[in-house]
């Protein structure tokens, strides 16, 4: 990996080492990151399963480390896989206390279409330590989320995303449940991208198909 990925290192349970570059621990470091830490990934699951007490902020990293092998094996380029890391690392901040509990209130107060989505657009758009952070790469990562269309998004989210390859074995891990641990490692060796219709999408060969069945 480039050093610029090497800036800093952080140890996760599920992927050992992982490399941040200076601007996205300037991001990480920001309120609206941090505040990912007191909220727990599967809100109050952990009262059932005593080890699912993983936070937002475990998985957000967890998927920018997946970000960043996706974008090597798809040959992104360099500014791509910056932008594309930065989302994965912003894709959470959204949620609210208790995570998907919080969204029913709030679709009380913004309507039934609202979703996390729409306050992470919110704080990438408002917040002025992100913002500050973030710099020239603000408007690039915000593009991510609103263009549904485009590859990087459909990397970030869609019915196959390193989002859900990041949190099922994650979950899984925390809670020791095996409904979710699956051949990663194959999927990340088959992932491509697929051309149709003048759109690009994020998908893996056919010798990745069983994992992905998995």
């Amino acid at each position: 990996m480039s050093s610029e990925f090497n800036y800093k290192h952080i140890r996760l349970p599920l992927y050992g080492f992982v490399g941040i570059s200076k601007k996205e621990d300037a991001v990480l470091q920001t309120p609206v990151v941090q505040r990912l830490r007191r909220i727990k990934q599967l809100s109050n699951t952990y009262l059932v399963y005593p080890g699912a007490v993983h936070t937002r902020l475990e998985h957000s990293l967890g998927t920018l480390h997946l970000a960043g092998i996706v974008a090597d094996r798809l040959k992104l380029k360099k500014s791509e896989k910056r932008v594309l890391r930065l989302a994965a690392l912003l894709h959470d901040i959204g949620h609210g206390p208790f995570s998907h509990v919080f969204t029913t209130p709030m679709t009380w107060i913004n309507g039934e279409n609202y979703t996390h989505e729409d306050t992470t657009i919110f704080l990438i758009k408002h917040d002025e330590a992100l913002s500050k952070a973030l710099g020239r790469e603000k408007d690039h990562v915000l593009n991510v989320f609103e263009d549904e269309g485009s590859l990087l998004h459909k990397i970030i989210s869609s019915e196959f995303d390193i989002d859900k390859l990041d949190y099922l074995r994650r979950d899984s891990y925390h809670t020791g449940v095996a409904y979710g641990i699956y051949d990663l490692e194959r999927i990340l060796l088959t992932i491509c991208k697929i051309s149709r219709f003048g759109e690009e999408y994020f998908g893996v060969t056919e010798k990745g198909m069983r994992a992905i069945e998995s």
